[in-house]
């Protein structure tokens, strides 16, 4: 079988778009997140001071994530145990949402 450019193109383009497809649930959570926590401001629901622990939680999400991966896979306690924190993170952007100041 002769290997031609378009050969290795058209191989990469899958593969391009199949990596693509696989992380596009993470972009979309980490998406509506976002919304709601800009929502969240732009209403006043959230204040400045739930906005500073709702950054440094998603840090903290961040760096967990980062130092599992430094082997370069994760294993099933550090999964839930990053799953835990996305929770946590999820749980106080709803109760600062609903809070009454």
């Amino acid at each position: 079988m002769k290997k031609t450019p378009k050969t290795f193109l058209t191989a990469l383009a899958a593969v391009a778009l199949l990596l693509n497809v696989v992380s596009l649930p993470a972009m979309a959570e980490n998406w509506n997140d976002s919304h709601r926590v800009r929502e969240g401001r732009a209403n006043g629901t959230i204040n400045h001071h739930e906005m500073n622990q709702i950054r440094q939680n998603r840090w903290q999400e961040r760096n967990y994530k980062q130092r599992a991966m430094a082997d370069g896979r994760m294993n099933g306690h550090e999964r839930r145990r990053l799953h835990q924190l996305e929770n946590k993170n999820d749980r106080y952007i709803f109760r600062s949402k609903h809070d009454r100041h």
